[in-house]
């Protein structure tokens, strides 16, 4: 898992720089969002794979996350990592 928070304030000290995930099913076409945060939100996302239910059960999926351009000013951002080493 993957904690994102935003420290610029939107409108204000930057434009864009939203928060892009990608979820890539086998045999099926990609779905994108974009997630646009306000100073202090936080979000919290797979960095790798995710659950999905299909009409089997669940399976795995592919997740590409990413930032759109900025198109004015400055984005400051604090995030972090989780992941089960040994």
């Amino acid at each position: 898992m993957q904690v994102l928070t935003v420290l610029s304030r939107r409108e204000k000290d930057c434009t864009g720089g939203e928060s892009l995930l990608v979820t890539k099913r086998p045999r099926a076409q990609s779905v994108g969002e974009a997630i646009t945060l306000d100073q202090g939100e936080v979000l919290i996302f797979p960095n790798k794979h995710r659950p999905v239910e299909g009409t089997r059960g669940h399976y795995r999926v592919n997740v590409r996350h990413g930032v759109s351009p900025l198109r004015y000013g400055v984005r400051y951002a604090l995030g972090g990592i989780f992941h089960d080493s040994e």
